[in-house]
């Protein structure tokens, strides 16, 4: 059985999985099929526990919807090995809030010792407010 490289896509603000579709076609279309000089395949996981526009799931606080996002992950993890693969590399994508939510799913995955058996390999975020922002009452306005 070929090891698998877990890639997780969180969407941001009011989003859904369905955000980041592009990206998952494209990772799919290039690194879809297993390599067999490598022995691995990627495996893509589309976050929905904070998918929602109307009941405003993405709106519930950070520690909230990073520990939602934590334990989809650990979920599927358990799926994975269950189903008989091995996740020994993870690799995480935040999309605006979805940044924040993966950085803060991050900790939890790191407090708990899972980067003890899997490997950290990538975290990405864009369009994320790592920094804050700024109010609308803070900019000049001429």
């Amino acid at each position: 059985m070929a090891s698998i490289h877990l890639f997780v896509l969180q969407h941001g603000l009011n989003g859904s999985s369905t955000d980041l579709d592009f990206i998952e076609r494209t990772f799919r279309q290039r690194f879809g099929k297993p390599d067999p000089e490598a022995g691995r395949e990627l495996h893509l996981l589309l976050c929905n526990t904070n998918t929602g526009y109307f009941n405003r799931l993405t709106h519930h606080g950070l520690e909230v919807m990073g520990t939602r996002l934590y334990e989809e992950l650990v979920k599927e993890l358990d799926r994975i090995e269950k189903s008989g693969g091995v996740v020994d590399r993870i690799s995480i994508l935040g999309f605006s809030l979805g940044g924040l939510i993966a950085r803060y799913a991050i900790g939890l995955l790191y407090r708990e010792k899972v980067f003890e058996r899997i490997t950290p390999v990538t975290f990405v975020s864009f369009s994320s407010p790592h920094c804050g922002s700024r109010s609308l009452h803070e900019r000049k306005v001429r």
